[in-house]
């Protein structure tokens, strides 16, 4: 059984959840949904928010395993909702307390929304997305495509649509210095410009304290065999019938992102120059990579359902 939903948790989810509703905003989408979908979910924190915010009316969040049905219940998510849009009207800029500890409030609109009463239905199911039928008219997934390889999933996603219908989806940049499989060797983007292979090999053969076969296995449950960039996912989303609406970087200044706060060493450094000889290198078997997908932490996208 998972934990209960901490706060910081929460806060980190929630956050997530806020810059999809403002990218929706931002480029003229309604957030008045009848039907969402979420594909992995975990706790499902960003649909039930958009469920009790009525967002979107009847919801469905999916998942593999059962993390949001006994550890995050809807009264929890209200409770959480009511306690930042209270500390946004005192000002408060942290918060802890019986649910954790939140160091940094960012104030967004999303976050003085006080919490609405739901009106349609809310649903975790535990399943594929590939045995999935039916359609919904908004269809979302938060840091779950380095799970999937896109190619496979977009068409799914195409046939769940309704005409017209949104896929919006948060997705950790395959080219960041340190990525989702957070493997990090001593030198600039080693994961980034070596094959599994090779990769093993430089363990193996400079640090051999590591385990190589933990460094495998992560490596192929992060990873899809593509290595998307931005432009990739919109490609493959074209082929679909699925136009952009909007393409998002973040691209996180160290001070900002942990990630870029940890080994290898070189990070600490100016890694200007280790980003163009990491590019060079990747251009050998990947051309269509740009130096800003080196400094591009997450990718935030969002596409409309055409007829073909």
């Amino acid at each position: 059984m998972a934990p209960p939903l901490s706060l910081g948790a929460f806060a980190y989810k929630h956050y997530e959840a806020c810059m999809t509703f403002d990218a929706l905003r931002y480029a003229g989408v309604p957030l008045a949904f009848e039907s969402m979908l979420d594909i992995g979910s975990g706790f499902a924190t960003l649909p039930r928010t958009a469920w009790v915010r009525n967002y979107a009316r009847d919801v469905t969040a999916l998942d593999l395993f059962p993390y949001g049905e006994s550890a995050l219940t809807n009264r929890r998510t209200r409770q959480l909702l009511a306690l930042v849009a209270l500390a946004e009207r005192l000002r408060l800029r942290q918060l802890s307390g019986p649910f954790g500890k939140w160091d940094s409030i960012v104030a967004r609109e999303n976050f003085t929304l006080p919490p609405l009463r739901a009106t349609g239905k809310f649903d975790y199911l535990v399943s594929d997305v590939f045995d999935l039928a039916g359609s919904h008219d908004w269809i979302n997934s938060s840091l779950t495509l380095t799970h999937f390889d896109h190619r496979e999933l977009f068409p799914k996603v195409r046939d769940l649509l309704t005409d017209g219908g949104i896929f919006t989806f948060t997705v950790e940049c395959w080219w960041y210095p340190i990525n989702s499989t957070q493997i990090a060797g001593m030198a600039p983007y080693l994961c980034q410009r070596l094959g599994l292979d090779d990769l093993t090999r430089y363990f193996e053969t400079v640090q051999p304290d590591i385990d190589t076969k933990k460094i495998a296995d992560v490596y192929n449950y992060y990873r899809d065999p593509s290595h998307p960039t931005a432009s990739d996912y919109v490609a493959t989303a074209v082929k679909n019938d699925l136009h952009p609406i909007f393409v998002h970087r973040h691209m996180n200044t160290r001070a900002h992102s942990k990630r870029a706060a940890v080994p290898p060493a070189y990070l600490v450094r100016d890694i200007g120059d280790g980003a163009q000889n990491a590019l060079r290198d990747i251009h050998k078997f990947k051309p269509g990579v740009l130096l800003e997908d080196l400094y591009t932490s997450h990718y935030l996208l969002g596409f409309r359902k055409v007829s073909p």
